[in-house]
């Protein structure tokens, strides 16, 4: 499985349990995702714990996520983010 399926499949089960926080593995291109996210307001923020973790803090807006729904979309030997 790879790291960005993970961080998709950690954030959904958060955004479940209504948790205000997940912590994922570090990672570049998760960096760069967790980037696109704040800036186009899905996430309130992030923080780096340490060399091999983020803490992605979510965002809900009257009890809800304002994430409706999170994918990775690919296809066998060529991945879409």
């Amino acid at each position: 499985m790879s790291t960005l399926t993970n961080f998709v499949g950690c954030v959904k089960n958060n955004i479940r349990s209504k948790k205000s926080y997940v912590d994922v593995a570090f990672s570049l291109l998760i960096e760069k995702c967790l980037i696109i996210l704040l800036n186009e307001g899905f996430i309130l923020g992030y923080n780096q714990l340490n060399t091999r973790t983020f803490r992605v803090f979510l965002k809900y807006f009257k009890g809800r996520s304002v994430i409706n729904d999170l994918n990775c979309i690919s296809l066998p030997g060529f991945r879409k983010y």
